[in-house]
């Protein structure tokens, strides 16, 4: 999933999770009594909207199971989402299986790569992530700075430097790679 995705996920399930907090908290304080004695003793539904379930049983539970079912399969389907992943876990470094497999653990090139960029003056954290087809996998950087940094110098390392580096560990001289810098944001002093 790229940021984008992640971004409307994060907000979906921020939104979904204020909506049944709310739902929970109004049906708490109406329990106590806050929004009044009398409905702190009645029933959540009332008698009509019983009676009405009531009436049509035949049709009206076997309705809510049905809805009941779409929503765990929609979450289900979510949640299935969420555990795909187009990171690599390897990389393929002899492509010709003749001459043999080679391949490379994908995490371990990429703690290598964070190790590196956070020993450079003003990198706060490094998180890197190699992505989509494990013989020509893509580089995605995000770097977190501090007020220390020069943002055009630790760019340039990161160019020159890291991603050299694991282009030459991986043998892809044209290994595509985004850098995302996020400044430190000064506070007051």
């Amino acid at each position: 999933m790229g940021a984008p995705a992640d971004r409307l996920n994060r907000v979906v399930v921020a939104l979904l999770g204020l909506l049944l907090l709310a739902a929970g908290v109004a049906t708490l304080v109406r329990s106590f009594g806050g929004l009044g004695h009398r409905l702190a003793h009645e029933a959540l539904l009332t008698r009509a909207e019983s009676r009405f379930a009531h009436r049509n049983a035949g049709w009206f539970w076997p309705g809510v199971a049905v809805v009941a079912l779409l929503v765990a399969l929609l979450a289900l389907r979510w949640l299935l989402a969420q555990l795909r992943s187009d990171r690599v876990a390897r990389v393929e470094l002899e492509r010709d299986v003749r001459r043999g497999r080679t391949t490379l653990h994908g995490p371990a090139v990429t703690a290598a790569v964070c190790e590196e960029i956070e020993s450079y003056r003003g990198v706060r954290s490094a998180r890197a992530r190699l992505l989509h087809d494990p013989t020509r996998p893509d580089l995605v950087l995000t770097i977190e700075l501090d007020e220390r940094a020069d943002i055009g110098e630790t760019r340039r390392r990161i160019e020159t430097d890291a991603v050299a580096h694991t282009r030459q560990a991986l043998g892809l001289a044209d290994l595509p790679t985004r850098v995302v810098l996020r400044p430190a944001v000064a506070g007051p002093r």
